[in-house]
């Protein structure tokens, strides 16, 4: 998978060691579920840092990208479809201009682990105010406002560990338990 997607970080060959070790999609063990909050509390503390290096070297062309990103996971939200694949991509996208591929294998483990965890689904992701929260931080970026960017980015981080993780593992707990 690291070749896939052209990156060789540790972070990388963690969680694919996971799947190499036969974790079936949607089982929830203790050490992934710490893995994903501690690379969930990275990926939080990287994007806020590199956010004001990244914003003057987005483009016209680039903001509207990832607006248009957005307005679909609200769309797909707002059907009750999953938005996971479009989340990963706000964020790298997001984040492409750095050219930083230490971060995005880092992404990429978060969303490779969160796909072992979870297994694939309509319920990955589809919270409507999680997908909003993205059109937020773009809104704040294209304003040219920082402060304001990096509050909907820490928003966003602190809403999807409140309103969603916990949700996914109680459904995941009682799909075990059944």
């Amino acid at each position: 998978m690291s070749d896939k997607l052209g990156h060789d970080s540790l972070v990388m060959r963690l969680a694919e060691r996971l799947r190499a070790d036969g974790v079936k999609a949607g089982a929830v063990l203790p050490s992934e579920v710490a893995l994903m909050a501690e690379l969930g509390v990275v990926r939080q503390a990287l994007e806020t840092s590199l956010l004001a290096k990244v914003m003057p070297l987005h483009t016209a062309a680039s903001r509207a990208e990832i607006r248009e990103i957005a307005h679909e996971m609200e769309d797909r939200a707002a059907q009750g479809r999953s938005f996971a694949e479009l989340d990963q991509q706000f964020h790298l996208s997001l984040f492409a201009p750095l050219r930083n591929s230490t971060l995005e294998g880092i992404l990429g483990a978060f969303w490779t682990l969160l796909e072992v965890v979870e297994g694939p689904g309509p319920d990955v992701a589809i919270d409507p105010e999680v997908a909003a929260m993205h059109t937020a931080i773009i809104d704040a970026i294209e304003a040219g406002d920082f402060n304001h960017a990096r509050y909907e980015l820490d928003t966003h981080f602190y809403g999807v560990r409140r309103r969603v993780v916990p949700s996914r593992l109680r459904n995941k707990n009682r799909q075990a338990s059944s």
